[in-house]
């Protein structure tokens, strides 16, 4: 059996567009499709220059099926009965051939080899370009034809880089479909924008940071940044000595985030430099399946509408360079790659939830309005970092069984700053490992926070989760104290409630009763009280509660409850910063608790409660002092 030649295309050579057998039979002509007839009597192969010259041709007596190739595409169009509306670069009504159309075939090799490509939106391309300079590029629709299924293992073995040449339209996402035998390869995609200056000033005055006292960096250069928060600043005459403006503080003066030197931490800005500020080129979103690792830098993201930065969850990884995330407010918008890398980015004002490996480097969120939050959901196995990570009026969720190390030292931190009274949430939520190497803030509003807080600093929902000793650091500090990260094992779970570790009662002052004492349950003291702390054990936990009551009597004392910690447990008592005092006068049955200082104790640490309280001459009364913990 036989079988006859397809309609406009010549035999003896496989399917349009793959090799060179099958070639047209005639030349285009003046901008028009040429033919011609084969002397074998088969149809004719047709050429088109370009659409303009396929929209032209007159197909009043073609067949469908027929082809065309478009020289200006390198693509095959076929001609097809449809009642779809015509689409620029896919879909060309049929001259005088009422109900077809010319519909592109899918696959264009012969685009493959390109390795470089400029892209601009939809809007402004014109898709007939070669894509190859800056001034002729293409839409990234048109990108995404040329390169669709791009596979020939062996042979088109080159990384393929994108230089954005203008903002992305809201639709114009970037979408690389390659040969899923590319995947375990090492074939990398790059998307390059630029940085466009907005402002330029002279540094007058400058801040340096200086975490022993919580104090962030700080510039005046001769303008307002009300503008530009959010946006990244630049040394003059750079492109990656950078850091992200984080808050506009008046008098031409800006916050900024930690510097990045070509992706290691800086010493910052100082008086005498020239900043510049830089919008950078806008990409709505990516999906990506193919490439081993896609590269972005010098973007923003900013989508109108939900969106998502997907990566092949198991091959591709993602690496972005000096990127603003922005997202849509009101809901969560996701990054998916099996590994992610984010060096000097911004998160602004907007939910993301990085789904993956993640490691967060000289980062910053940059958030003014309520509930935003950073999530990071990296899965049992993951192993994420943060390094050098700056929390302006921002939240990050670590999800349970995510473990996270925070890296680099003393000189490598996680800063919070200005956590607001009208945000939800908390500064840092840790569902599971968290392995801390130093943290620091000011001018949280512990009003925000329904956990812990340390008064003005930062706020954790949990500190070492089961089963995992926290090691290193110097801990959380604040302008009113400091919670250090001492060898400690925990038994907490995400969400689970205090419970009462210790309960000591005692009696109002009395005749000859001391003033001030510890409680003792020996029964050995008056009143319930001692004079020297007894250095009660304790295993590795955090106190967080500390609960002041009278269940019986109405004296008109006023006693203060202190907890007091013994390192080691044979170190000198020391007073914490957890206190509360009951009002004189206070019914029966009234309480006060302190639950914005959690108090982190080792094992073999030894705690006690010391009472302090004015000698009355009136009755006594009844007073009860709860110690609860993390179980």
């Amino acid at each position: 059996m036989s079988f006859g030649p397809w309609p406009g295309v010549q035999t003896g050579g496989g399917f349009p567009g793959f090799g060179s057998a099958n070639q047209p039979v005639g030349a285009s002509t003046g901008g028009a499709a040429g033919t011609a007839a084969r002397s074998d009597h088969q149809h004719p192969t047709l050429v088109a220059a370009t659409l303009a010259a396929l929209a032209a041709l007159t197909a009043t007596t073609m067949n469908g099926g027929t082809f065309c190739y478009v020289t200006t595409l390198k693509s095959w169009f076929k001609l097809e009965p449809s009642t779809q509306a015509a689409a620029t670069a896919v879909r060309v009504a049929a001259s005088g051939k009422a109900g077809f159309l010319w519909i592109r075939e899918g696959l264009s090799p012969a685009w493959w080899s390109v390795l470089s490509w400029f892209v601009t939106s939809a809007a402004a391309a014109n898709d007939e370009n070669d894509g190859q300079t800056a001034g002729t590029p293409i839409s990234p629709q048109e990108w995404r034809r040329r390169t669709f299924m791009r596979n020939l293992p062996g042979t088109e073995t080159g990384s393929v880089t994108i230089t954005l040449v203008a903002d992305l339209g809201d639709n114009d996402y970037i979408q690389a479909d390659w040969g899923i035998g590319l995947r375990g390869g090492s074939i990398n995609l790059t998307i390059q924008g630029a940085q466009t200056v907005v402002a330029t000033g002279l540094i007058t005055a400058a801040t340096a940071v200086n975490r022993a006292t919580n104090t962030p960096a700080q510039i005046t250069a001769g303008f307002s940044w009300a503008a530009h928060v959010g946006r990244l600043v630049r040394l003059q005459g750079t492109t990656t000595t950078t850091a992200w403006c984080v808050k506009d503080l008046g008098a031409n003066a800006g916050r900024m985030s930690e510097q990045a030197v070509a992706g290691v931490i800086g010493a910052g800005f100082t008086a005498g430099q020239t900043v510049e500020v830089v919008t950078l080129t806008k990409v709505p979103g990516i999906h990506v399946v193919g490439p081993n690792q896609v590269l972005l830098n010098d973007c923003t993201i900013d989508p109108a509408a939900v969106t998502s930065l997907r990566m092949d969850a198991v091959y591709s990884s993602f690496a972005a360079t000096r990127i603003q995330f922005h997202g849509v407010g009101g809901t969560t918008n996701g990054i998916t790659a099996s590994s992610q890398n984010y060096t000097a980015c911004a998160f602004v004002d907007r939910a993301w939830q990085l789904n993956g490996i993640v490691a967060l480097v000289l980062c910053a969120q940059v958030n003014q309005s309520a509930g935003v939050a950073l999530q990071l959901f990296g899965g049992r196995v993951a192993e994420n970092t943060l390094q050098s990570h700056f929390m302006q009026a921002s939240t990050l969720n670590i999800a349970e069984r995510t473990y996270v190390h925070v890296s680099g030292g003393g000189a490598a931190n996680t800063a919070m700053f200005d956590l607001a009274a009208a945000q939800s949430g908390v500064a840092l939520s840790i569902g599971s490992h968290f392995d801390c190497g130093a943290m620091w803030g000011a001018g949280n509003n512990a009003t925000s926070v329904p956990i812990f807080a340390t008064a003005g600093g930062c706020v954790l929902t949990s500190i070492a989760p089961a089963g995992y000793t926290v090691t290193g650091g110097v801990g959380i500090s604040s302008p009113v104290g400091s919670i250090p990260f001492a060898q400690m094992q925990s038994t907490q779970g995400p969400g689970q409630q205090p419970v009462v570790m210790a309960m000591f009662s005692f009696l109002s002052g009395q005749a000859g009763g001391a003033t001030t004492g510890f409680c003792d349950q020996s029964g050995a003291t008056a009143g319930g009280l001692a004079a020297q702390a007894q250095r009660w054990p304790i295993s590795g936990r955090t106190i967080v509660r500390l609960r002041l009551c009278t269940p019986l009597g109405t004296p008109a004392t006023a006693p203060t409850a202190t907890l007091f910690k013994a390192a080691g447990g044979t170190g000198a008592p020391t007073a914490t910063a957890m206190t509360c005092t009951l009002p004189g006068g206070a019914a029966a049955g009234t309480n006060v608790v302190d639950a914005t200082h959690p108090i982190l104790f080792a094992s073999n640490d030894g705690f006690d409660v010391q009472i302090t309280q004015p000698i009355t001459p009136e009755g006594q009364a009844q007073y009860v002092v709860l110690v609860e913990a993390l179980a």
